[in-house]
């Protein structure tokens, strides 16, 4: 009789909640099963693709249609490093489940074979990455995908048997960002060959740091694409990983976020290979997360007005528009001083983001300085310049300042940094930096790219090239009616395969006249463009790529070879040009730059060119 009573209360259970739930929920709890006779109705692709246009509007709805999905979790909150969601994936995609609770891996184990029923739920885009939930309304009155209770996934959830190794899907091996699809979102990847810049100095996440709960780190590939890797502060074994050097394996479930690539590890074991995690000597290591640690504003007296450096989404800020209007200030963001003195060599290195830039003036409007008289007087001060790679001044996107060479005279005691931000009343960028470090360990030589005086090759299109003739651009239509021209109003070089309210396929390419990159040590290429109409960033890469050759001498483009180079891209569509970032050229007698556009009939961007230059 005990054990009769003992196997009814489960069941008691159910029942009771599922009389709780029925009147807002019209599907009943199903109990765990070993799935023989729960079939799926529809699969997680045919989910995504149905609501598309509202998970890329970041929209949500309400599923009505009485299906069913069946799929494995493949990741949980077990480490923390994901919170409050659980990935599924079935043989044709994955899907973020968004629930309201805490501790989800002690009932839903990676591995764990689950039935999810659809009607009542919610379905939207975070950010576009398409999400299961509920509805969530922000403190603004907005109504966005959430969160549902964890009564809520109770009711809409069934286990199917036990969690096993052999259910978790072999992951999909990347070796290119060019390789991402939409169909592997919220599905488990294996990133091979993949490195990062400046290891060894900053971990995967600042633990100690109050906000943000999760930050990003870029991450490349043996070709140079990329891929951000975001870390919660919470994340178990993760948070505290120095970034390593080396190569190696990094494993993960894929996201995006409005159009970038993301890359979350489950726990630390995904994280494999032959990364070096050896920590490197540092005099100044700040995140900038929260505080301006080690750093103090001051204001050039100088000038007319004054602004300070803050903190601002988790890095050092510095803005030229105060008050709607840009202002006349200078400001300085100096660090603590430090002793190098009996360092073989030194550098400087940090990640920042420039936005509404005048970009004639970018490098001398954001300088890293360093000084050995700083006494508290910035004005005082002798400050010299250490050439740094700007970030691209449109856009907030971060980049790699390189690694700055601290010059010899400077290895001493009492040598501060300094980030020196100036705007003007016609102008006022907004400066973010994070990750700032000065490492005892050797640099490397940076250029600066937007001086263009010592430049090898520099082509500004101020007016239309006489193409093919020595020294000018050529063209070369591989495919259709449309070819590169010049825009007399804009002084650039333009491509579309759009005409007449027509999309036409289009193949097309802008060559560069040869170029003799055997006269410096370290070519390098950088220009600036503008995609407008592409309607997505797998169609901006996609349609607007950058191949160099050292074999082309005019004609033919097929009989010679051709190398594709990794280039930045706008992260939305729009007529604001923006820099490519810095390309390592070979060195060539004979090199040659082509900019390739391709197009279908159905999607055709405008891509447009202009300031390309090599030195």
């Amino acid at each position: 009789m005990k054990k009769l009573i003992k196997s009814l209360l489960p069941l008691l259970a159910i029942v009771v909640l599922g009389a709780s739930c029925m009147d807002e929920h019209d599907d009943p709890v199903i109990l765990d099963s070993d799935g023989s006779n729960i079939h799926a109705s529809t699969t997680i692709k045919a989910l995504k693709e149905k609501y598309a246009d509202i998970i890329a509007d970041n929209g949500l709805v309400e599923i009505e249609d009485d299906d069913t999905i069946r799929g494995v979790v493949i990741g949980n909150d077990e480490s923390g490093n994901i919170y409050k969601q659980l990935f599924v994936q079935d043989e044709t995609g994955g899907i973020c489940v968004s629930i309201d609770g805490n501790g989800m891996n002690t009932d839903w184990h990676v591995g764990q074979r689950v039935a999810i029923y659809l009607k009542g739920l919610y379905i939207g885009g975070y950010g576009e990455l398409p999400q299961l939930g509920y509805a969530y309304t922000n403190d603004e009155g907005n109504t966005q995908i959430g969160r549902m209770s964890p009564f809520v996934w109770q009711a809409h959830s069934t286990r199917i048997g036990e969690a096993r190794p052999e259910y978790i899907p072999e992951p999909t091996v990347i070796t290119s960002a060019d390789e991402f699809t939409d169909d592997m979102t919220s599905t488990l990847v294996s990133l091979q060959g993949m490195h990062f810049e400046n290891p060894g100095i900053f971990t995967f996440a600042d633990y100690e740091a109050d906000d943000p709960a999760t930050e990003s780190r870029t991450m490349f590939f043996a070709d140079d694409t990329e891929v951000t890797v975001r870390t919660s502060r919470y994340g178990s074994g993760l948070a505290q990983m120095v970034i390593p050097g080396g190569v190696g394996t990094f494993n993960g479930i894929l996201t995006t976020y409005r159009g970038e690539w993301q890359i979350t590890a489950r726990t630390a074991d995904d994280v494999q290979g032959d990364f070096d995690f050896t920590p490197l000597n540092t005099f100044i290591k700040e995140y900038f997360a929260d505080d301006l640690g080690v750093f103090t504003s001051y204001s050039s007296k100088e000038h007319e007005s004054s602004i300070e450096w803050v903190i601002d989404y988790s890095s050092a800020c510095a803005k030229g528009y105060v008050n709607g209007q840009n202002v006349d200030a200078v400001t300085y963001l100096v660090s603590q001083p430090v002793n190098l003195s009996g360092v073989p060599a030194a550098y400087v290195c940090f990640e920042h983001a420039i936005n509404y830039a005048d970009l004639d003036r970018i490098s001398e409007q954001h300088q890293l300085l360093v000084s050995n008289d700083f006494t508290g007087d910035v004005d005082a001060a002798t400050w010299t310049v250490m050439p740094v790679y700007q970030a691209s001044g449109t856009s907030f996107t971060f980049s790699s300042s390189g690694r700055a060479i601290v010059p010899e005279q400077y290895l001493a005691d009492g040598v501060v940094f300094a980030l020196r931000h100036t705007s003007a009343t016609g102008e006022g960028s907004t400066w973010e930096v994070r990750n700032f470090a000065v490492v005892d360990g050797v640099g490397e030589e940076i250029k600066d790219m937007n001086d263009t005086s010592d430049a090898i090759f520099y082509e500004a299109f101020d007016d239309e090239p006489d193409y093919g003739k020595d020294g000018e651009f050529s063209f070369v239509n591989v495919n259709g009616n449309y070819s590169w021209n010049w825009d007399n109003r804009y002084n650039c070089m333009k491509m579309s395969g759009y005409g007449s309210g027509t999309n036409y396929a289009n193949e097309d390419w802008l060559i560069s006249p040869a170029i003799n990159t055997t006269v410096t040590s370290n070519p390098m290429l950088t220009f600036r463009h503008a995609i407008n109409f592409a309607k997505t960033a797998d169609n901006r890469r996609a349609c607007c790529r950058v191949y160099v050759s050292t074999t082309y001498t005019g004609g033919d483009i097929v009989e010679s070879e051709w190398q594709q180079v990794e280039i930045e891209y706008p992260r939305s569509d729009s007529w604001n040009f923006m820099d490519s970032g810095v390309i390592e050229l070979p060195q060539s007698e004979n090199l040659r730059i082509a900019f390739r556009y391709t197009c279908e009939d159905h999607d055709a961007p405008t891509w447009e060119v202009d300031n390309v230059m090599v030195k």
